[in-house]
């Protein structure tokens, strides 16, 4: 029915959990997890992704900071079992092909280089089979994602309920703080933010106290519990 366009125009009021802050380290290497979710969605539909949000929403509203973070940890359980990342591997062993390429050429120019030139192309060989392999391995960690891709799309949308639920709590404490009697609101604005900021955490706090946690997912079929 309507179309509308957002910009963000980059100012950073304050500094949060969700604002250009490096993420946590993860057992398993979460570019991959992008790569496996972009495979996944190529040539998708844009009301895949109207679902997804619908679900990413109802996942925010339904679900305390505490169930999807229960969650994320039991589908990181799962991720964990991948095949670790040789891309490290690959890129040491392509720039090492590229020096010893290189280093080939300028001997060749020289006399009396026979046995330098036998070494290089020991050398050449041997990070070539060591670049192979890398890559293989590479491959069947990429297939080990697609194998379980249910596991990294219900992965990708728990960490973006959690992000949507956090910016709710953010937006709106006093909503997750009712029963409550906060007093006025301060005159100073410095003072506002400061109490803001006071019921933030509070409102964050108890949310991540919250006794209910899931024992399955029923979309997914993935066990939690």
């Amino acid at each position: 029915d309507q179309s509308r366009l957002y910009i963000v125009d980059g100012t950073i009021t304050h500094h949060d959990d969700e604002t250009h802050q490096r993420p946590d380290p993860q057992r398993f290497d979460l570019g991959d997890i992008a790569e496996a979710l972009t495979r996944r969605r190529a040539g998708s539909m844009a009301a895949d992704a109207a679902d997804r949000l619908t679900t990413v929403h109802r996942l925010a509203e339904t679900m305390t900071l505490r169930a999807l973070a229960f969650e994320r940890a039991r589908l990181e359980q799962i991720l964990a079992k991948a095949p670790r990342s040789a891309a490290d591997a690959i890129d040491t062993a392509t720039a090492e092909l590229e020096t010893l390429r290189a280093r080939r050429s300028v001997w060749a120019l020289s006399p009396n280089s026979r046995l330098k030139l036998a070494a290089i192309n020991r050398a050449i060989r041997q990070t070539t089979d060591l670049l192979t392999e890398s890559q293989d391995h590479q491959e069947r960690r990429a297939q080990w994602f697609d194998k379980h891709a249910v596991v990294v799309d219900r992965y990708d949308i728990v960490r973006r309920a959690e992000t949507h639920r956090r910016a709710k709590i953010a937006a709106n404490p006093q909503h997750f703080l009712t029963g409550a009697d906060r007093g006025p609101a301060p005159l100073l604005q410095r003072d506002r933010r400061t109490q803001h900021d006071r019921l933030v955490a509070e409102a964050v706090a108890r949310d991540m106290a919250a006794t209910e946690l899931p024992s399955a997912n029923v979309e997914t079929g993935i066990e939690l519990g």
